[in-house]
């Protein structure tokens, strides 16, 4: 009876969706059992309305791949202006660096390093993470329009662009923020604490070898 309310087209597009593995003969016997008739569209304006119905359904699944990746790049823009923040707290550090002459550019490039490295492994696998769980979301979602799979492939493009939106905002910002702190002049207190800290630590870490001090500071 629920079906008989529905559409003709709606009833064999949604026979077609729920049971792909039926032939089409069968599918009109189906329909003539229903209704009490023949059915009188072609079939060529079914397989339409059934291509353009999967196509919304692929649609659909696109725009939520890419919102979840704006949203991925939401968030690692917070954990980024988290890391600007704590930078402001390494001014200390950047200041005996520089004491010890290391040049700006030199900073910003140990900086650049250490923090590329870390903001490429979190969006990697961070993204990957996200990529398997969508596909599977996906999958599941899809079991019922036609035994449609989602491929590797077809989430390659997505995770690509969400990478490298991560990794440019990284990029700028820790780029500005070095930039900032490494330009800061060093009034002549700030340079008697720096060299006093300097040779305390080259005392009591370092030894005879100043050279190790950049790794004690880390």
């Amino acid at each position: 009876q629920e079906l008989k309310g529905e559409g003709e087209g709606e009833f064999y597009l949604t026979l077609w969706l729920d049971h792909p593995e039926a032939d089409e003969s069968q599918i009109l016997k189906d329909y003539h059992r229903y209704f009490g008739k023949d059915f009188a569209g072609s079939v060529t304006s079914f397989q339409t309305i059934m291509h353009n119905y999967l196509y919304s359904y692929r649609l659909m699944g696109n725009y939520m791949v890419y919102l979840l990746c704006f949203l991925l790049a939401f968030v690692c823009l917070l954990i980024l202006l988290l890391m600007n923040m704590e930078l402001r707290t390494d001014q200390e550090t950047i200041r005996t660096l520089k004491i010890l002459g290391y040049t700006g550019a030199q900073i910003r490039l140990n900086y650049l390093r250490m923090y590329g490295k870390i903001t490429a492994a979190g969006a990697l696998f961070g993204g990957g993470g996200m990529a398997i769980l969508l596909r599977k979301w996906l999958n599941r979602m899809f079991d019922g329009a036609g035994g449609i799979r989602i491929s590797w492939i077809s989430m390659l493009l997505p995770a690509l662009f969400a990478l490298g939106i991560v990794l440019l905002l990284h990029t700028l910002l820790l780029l500005i923020a070095l930039h900032r702190i490494s330009s800061l002049p060093l009034t002549e207190v700030e340079h008697e604490k720096t060299r006093f800290r300097v040779n305390h630590l080259c005392f009591r870490k370092c030894g005879a070898s100043p050279k190790l001090l950049p790794f004690s500071l880390g």
